[in-house]
């Protein structure tokens, strides 16, 4: 594995970035091992810090970091998966304040600003879908998860643990309004189910049947029915 710094530009091979190739016979499971154990006490440590900025106007895009998992030619890969990031205590006991797998924010370093941002979502979930792939439909119960945006799986280690919620909300004052809206789908339409509604959303009841919820478009009202 080689890797060259040309101009302070760290990369693979050249300085033009090109591709290490990876044989058959390479007898590790990573191109980067970085390891390290922390002794520091009430410090704040980051195993990797790295900070992407522009001090020009730029019309462009500025990014911390951008990572692709990618699949080349007509073959079968398990997974691609571009992040996986777990937050793991160790050990068999411990207070741990805050565990998040992934921690999103749009934020501002000074209270004073007073620009204009034209979109802002902590989280952007984009899936790209084309006609010409197959799909595997989604089944709950089996090992098919489906062509969703977002899956929320409790798994339990041990025993069974149940999550106060799968989503919530929280905001800083609750004495005050905080959204204008919970939930908003009116940028996308939904296919009608069982003729004239819309099916809303689906859950299971407490005898484990599914139950559905659905817009009467006619009668303008929810209706919940088991098929």
């Amino acid at each position: 594995m080689s890797k060259i710094i040309i101009n302070e530009r760290v990369s693979t091979k050249t300085a033009a970035g090109s591709a290490v190739s990876i044989p058959a016979t390479y007898h590790f499971g990573e191109a980067w091992e970085l390891r390290y154990t922390s002794a520091l006490v009430d410090t704040q440590f980051q195993g990797i810090f790295l900070d992407a900025r522009t001090s020009v106007a730029n019309t462009s895009t500025i990014r911390g970091m951008e990572v692709t998992a990618q699949s080349e030619g007509n073959i079968n890969v398990g997974a691609l998966t571009g992040i996986r990031a777990a937050a793991i205590p160790r050990g068999a006991s411990g207070t741990i304040t805050a565990s998040y797998g992934v921690v999103a924010e749009c934020t501002l370093n000074d209270a004073t600003w007073a620009g204009t941002i034209t979109a802002q979502a902590g989280v952007y979930v984009k899936v790209s879908n084309d006609n010409g792939g197959t799909y595997t439909a989604l089944d709950m119960d089996g090992a098919h998860e489906g062509n969703v945006g977002v899956l929320i799986h409790n798994e339990y280690i041990n025993g069974t643990v149940k999550m106060d919620a799968a989503i919530a909300l929280k905001a800083t004052n609750t004495s005050t309004d905080s959204f204008n809206c919970l939930i908003d789908a009116t940028g996308a339409r939904t296919t009608v189910s069982d003729t004239d509604k819309v099916l809303l959303f689906k859950f299971l009841r407490s005898d484990s049947t599914p139950v559905f919820c659905r817009y009467d478009t006619s009668d303008n009202v929810l209706v919940f029915a088991t098929s």
